[in-house]
């Protein structure tokens, strides 16, 4: 039998409504329209072999009494062998068995996490469309299954790069659960996954993490006092780089974030806190220059930060974020950069 898993993980801004729900968003401008197609029976492609695939609420609950040892063994011979057919069925067992047993899916990521990632690389369509079936089933039920937050960021990643693929029905399913990951499994993985990869050499992935890193913090909006210090030392980072590439509506969204970031540190905090950055060699003086001059971008007063930094005013030591009449207190003898 699997063990059973008590553990309860937490992701940010859950129960939130999301950017996605209203008509128009705070960072994002306009939701995606690209969600609309949730089915992906048939085929697609001259060399696509026709395959049956089982929606959700078709898939048969594993009977009472099945001896899950023999099953897990048999799913692992499915992904071991050479037959992409058994390879399908495996990931139907695997969509069966958290669909029966939500809260032991990280137990099954425990047991088949590298052939999940192998079949996700997969370049066989068919393969690709139902793991991605599953990945989305357990995405969904992420806030109450316990789905551990490295699983959710190792998921991230392989999405983000899965998203380019040249088959529009795998492409739409990825788009799918990665909407479905930053309503679901928001935290400071998964937010350092996308504001890393916002800015990886590969252009199409660079645009497609910026994306939901954009959708993400929209969701979360104040609860962005809760990340950790990594987390918002990354998304500094990737907002410089943002600011320097070739794309107006990424420069655009990344001003409009980093002005929404300065509104809830207030201007004496955001400047020290750019400061520390560039004191650590975090962010270079050009990056840290554009980082002050875009959050300062609708204000009619500029500061300039070389002035701030020949000041070197006294640093305070805490660093507060403002959030109404809440003050979040982060030690900066312990900040590591």
């Amino acid at each position: 039998m699997l063990q059973q898993n008590q553990t309860r993980v937490s992701y940010f801004g859950q129960g939130a409504t999301t950017g996605c729900d209203r008509e128009s968003d705070r960072f994002s401008g306009s939701s995606s329209g690209s969600y609309s197609n949730n089915s992906f029976n048939g085929s697609e492609g001259p060399h696509e072999p026709m395959v049956s695939y089982t929606e959700f609420n078709d898939l048969s609950p594993i009977p009472e009494g099945t001896d899950l040892n023999a099953l897990l063994d048999r799913i692992k011979q499915g992904f071991d062998s050479n037959s992409w057919k058994e390879t399908f069925q495996s990931i139907d067992h695997l969509r069966a068995l958290n669909k029966s047993f939500p809260r032991e899916i990280n137990v099954l990521f425990q047991a088949f996490g590298v052939y999940i990632e192998k079949v996700l690389r997969s370049s066989k369509p068919c393969i690709a469309k139902n793991v991605l079936a599953f990945v989305h089933e357990v995405l969904t039920q992420a806030d109450t299954s316990g789905l551990m937050k490295t699983i959710s960021s190792q998921l991230a990643v392989l999405l983000i790069t899965k998203a380019a693929h040249s088959t529009k029905t795998v492409r739409v399913l990825c788009e799918k659960s990665l909407d479905t990951l930053v309503k679901k499994c928001l935290c400071d993985e998964t937010l350092q996954v996308l504001s890393q990869n916002a800015i990886s050499r590969d252009k199409v992935a660079n645009k497609i993490a910026f994306h939901y890193l954009t959708l993400g913090l929209d969701i979360i909006k104040e609860n962005l006092s809760q990340v950790n210090k990594e987390t918002l030392r990354i998304l500094f980072q990737s907002l410089a780089h943002v600011l320097e590439a070739d794309c107006a509506q990424s420069k655009s969204l990344a001003k409009k974030i980093l002005v929404y970031i300065r509104g809830l540190m207030g201007e004496t905090n955001f400047m020290n806190y750019v400061h520390l950055l560039y004191s650590h060699s975090a962010l270079s003086y050009q990056h840290a220059e554009k980082v002050v001059a875009a959050a300062e971008s609708k204000l009619k007063i500029r500061h300039s930060l070389a002035n701030a930094l020949a000041e070197r005013q006294s640093v305070d030591p805490y660093f507060f974020f403002r959030k109404r009449e809440v003050f979040l207190e982060i030690n900066r003898q312990s900040y590591c950069l």
